[in-house]
This record gives C-alpha cells, sequence and structure tokens, in this order.
C-alpha cells in the first residue's frame, strides 16, 4: 500500500500506540484474573475478616444440615427411585439380568467369530450412574491439606488461622463436597482416615485437575 507521508507517520504512531498497549496487557498477566483476584481478596483482607467468620460459621452450618439431611434420606432414596422406575416400568433386577445374558452371549460369539461379528449389533444402552451426587454435604474430614494442581484450597477461619477443606477444593473444582470426597476414598482404598494404614498422601486425577491430599495431623473427622 503506497502512504503519503501523513499516511507514514499515521501508521507509525497507531503501530506504537499498539506495541505500548500490548506490552502493558502482557504485565497484567503477572496478577490474577479480576475474578480470582477478587475471591482471594475477598477470604484474605483484614477489612473483611468479620464477614468471612460470619460466612465460615454459615457454611459449616449448612454443611452440617446438609450431612444431616442426607442421613435421613440415604435410607428412603433406594425404595423411592425403584418406584419411580417401576412407574415407567422398569425392574432394576430384569435390567440386570439382561446385562448379564448380553455379556455372556457377546463373550461367546466373539471368542467363536471374532470382534467383527457384533460390528453391526445394537450395543447395548448404558444406565446411568447409580452414584451421583445428592446434592448433601460429606463428612468433615479433618487433619488434611487439599491441593487443587498445586494449590492449597481453603480459607482463614475466626482466629485468622488458614484451614484446608474439601468444601474449599470442591468449590474450585464446581463440584458437591460429597462428590470430591468419593473421589478421594476411592484413592485411598479406604474410608477411615484414623486407621493407621489410610495414606499419609492421597493423589488423584479429578474433574481434569491434579487433586492432592496431605495428612498434617490425627484430629480426626467430623462433617466437611
Amino acid at each position: 500500500m503506497n502512504l503519503d507521508d501523513f499516511g507514514k507517520v499515521a501508521l507509525q504512531r497507531y503501530i506504537q500506540v499498539v506495541e505500548q498497549h500490548n506490552a502493558l496487557v502482557a504485565k497484567t498477566k503477572a496478577v490474577e484474573s479480576k475474578e480470582k483476584f477478587a475471591e482471594a481478596f475477598m477470604n484474605e483482607a483484614l477489612e473483611l475478616s468479620e464477614f468471612n467468620a460470619q460466612i465460615e460459621k454459615l457454611e459449616s452450618a449448612l454443611e452440617d444440615l446438609k450431612g444431616q439431611r442426607l442421613v435421613v434420606a440415604t435410607p428412603l432414596i433406594t425404595p423411592a427411585y425403584e418406584a419411580a422406575l417401576a412407574g415407567v416400568g422398569v425392574d432394576p433386577e430384569q435390567v440386570k439380568e439382561l446385562k448379564k445374558q448380553i455379556s455372556a452371549s457377546a463373550k461367546y460369539l466373539t471368542s467363536m467369530y471374532g470382534d467383527a461379528v457384533l460390528a453391526d449389533a445394537p450395543k447395548p444402552d448404558a444406565m446411568r450412574a447409580a452414584g451421583g451426587s445428592t446434592g448433601g454435604g460429606g463428612r468433615r474430614i479433618r487433619g488434611f491439606e487439599v491441593y487443587v494442581d498445586g494449590v492449597i484450597q481453603g480459607a482463614k477461619n475466626a482466629d485468622g488461622v488458614f484451614k484446608s477443606t474439601f468444601s474449599h477444593a470442591a468449590k474450585a473444582l464446581e463440584v458437591e463436597t460429597v462428590e470430591l470426597q468419593r473421589a478421594f476414598f476411592e484413592a485411598a482404598g479406604q474410608e477411615d482416615t484414623k486407621a493407621d494404614s489410610f495414606p499419609a498422601l492421597v493423589e488423584f486425577e479429578f474433574k481434569g485437575k491434579t487433586v492432592r491430599a496431605a495428612k498434617v495431623d490425627d484430629s480426626g473427622d467430623s462433617n466437611d
């Protein structure tokens, strides 16, 4: 493009302004996004400590209520769910039996004729996972520091002491606390955190993130 002298000067000025702008934008990357910065600021600012203490108490009470609700609901859920299935004409035991027959038949056919024998056959649909979240709070698992992708998750309590919890890690992962705890126990291979055999470090992948829970004391567990 042919530019006159004025155009050349204007273009050069434009380029300089863009480069100055981009240099400043690059520097902003040394600071968290405004959303993340705001969350950290609200959790840590001394001016907000009274609010944070009240919020922590309310969150703890809410988690306790969720845990109590889950305890009461657990023995009621299965019969209610089975009644709902019956209402649409489904017998869970029949589904299980048919699944066994499908598995046995598939194993026989592929052993005799190879995998290609089922290439054009319909594939069995999977039932929805029965272990989804019930919206209940999990146990308060004490004595662990919980990290998500290397960043410790927690907040300062009413005394100004930082405490790492599974509920804060669950918030970071945007899941219910009970879902994260279930994955934690599965990775550990057991649920008694006070047992001598319980691993001091449990690391696992969850929702595309690396979660690490490291034992820091033996204060036991109640609700989290």
